[in-house]
């Protein structure tokens, strides 16, 4: 995620939001790459924190689990869908424009 948050800055912005059509072909590669990277890091941390509230919840006495912690990782995993989706959207314009991906209404 760091190397995502690094390049942002140095993107250039029209309107409010990234420009990425007017991003070099290079740049565009190496922050699709980064974001292929993100995406799957997200996934996988996703996946490990439902496989520790299922142990949680298996161990926990009187089948109870703390209502802070559990309202504080549903905030965190609606915040990780956010930024998977973000990730995912930026992700497919950067392979359209790198010609990676066939154009809208052809995928």
């Amino acid at each position: 995620m760091r190397a995502v948050l690094d390049l942002l800055p140095g993107l250039p912005v029209m309107d409010g939001a990234i420009d990425l059509e007017a991003v070099d072909g290079q740049r565009i590669q190496h922050l699709a790459s980064e974001l292929d990277s993100l995406i799957e890091l997200i996934h996988r941390a996703v996946a490990a924190i439902g496989h520790l509230l299922l142990l949680a919840a298996q161990a926990a006495d009187g089948g109870e689990l703390n209502n802070q912690a559990l309202a504080g990782l549903g905030r965190l995993l609606a915040e990780l869908g956010d930024l998977a989706v973000w990730a995912t959207v930026v992700n497919a314009h950067c392979q359209h424009l790198s010609g990676n991906a066939p154009p809208e209404g052809e995928g």
